[in-house]
C-alpha cells in the first residue's frame, strides 16, 4: 500500500504534470531549430542571387557583354545564370535545397509531434463530464 500511495504522491503536488509538459518541450525546440534553419537557407540563397556572397561570381561579373540572362526559381531557390557562349552556372549553392526541404519536413514532423503529445496531455488530464 506504501507503493501506491508514493507512486501517486507526484500527482498530487503537480510534479507529474511536469513530467508530461517536459515530452513536449523539445519537440517545440526541435521545431524552432528547423523552422530557423530552413529560413537560413532560404535568406542564403537570395542573397548569392543578389550578388552579396561569393557563390559564383555573380552573373556576368566582369563580362557584361557576355550576359544572356538570369533564371530564378522562388522554391526550392535555384538562380542560373546563363551566357552567351552557352555556359551556364549555379548562383545558388547545391546544399540550400535540400537544407530548405529537410528543415519544413524536420519542422512539420516536431510540429505534429508535440501537437499530439498536447493533446493526449489535455485528454488524460481533463475530467469526464
Amino acid at each position: 500500500m506504501s507503493d501506491e500511495t508514493s507512486h501517486t504522491a507526484p500527482a498530487a503536488d503537480g510534479r507529474a504534470a511536469a513530467v508530461r509538459r517536459g515530452r513536449v518541450r523539445p519537440w517545440v525546440w526541435g521545431l524552432v531549430v528547423c523552422v530557423a534553419g530552413a529560413f537560413t537557407a532560404y535568406v542564403r540563397a537570395f542573397l548569392a542571387v543578389s550578388g552579396l556572397t561569393d557563390s559564383g561570381g555573380g552573373c556576368g561579373m566582369g563580362r557584361e557583354r557576355d550576359f544572356v540572362r538570369l533564371d530564378v526559381r522562388d522554391f526550392p531557390p535555384a538562380a542560373r545564370c546563363l551566357l552567351r557562349d552557352g555556359t551556364a552556372h549555379d548562383l545558388v549553392p547545391s546544399w540550400t535545397a535540400p537544407v530548405l526541404v529537410a528543415g519544413l519536413a524536420g519542422a512539420v514532423l516536431c510540429a505534429a509531434v508535440a501537437l499530439c503529445l498536447t493533446l493526449r496531455r489535455h485528454r488524460t488530464t481533463t475530467p469526464a463530464a
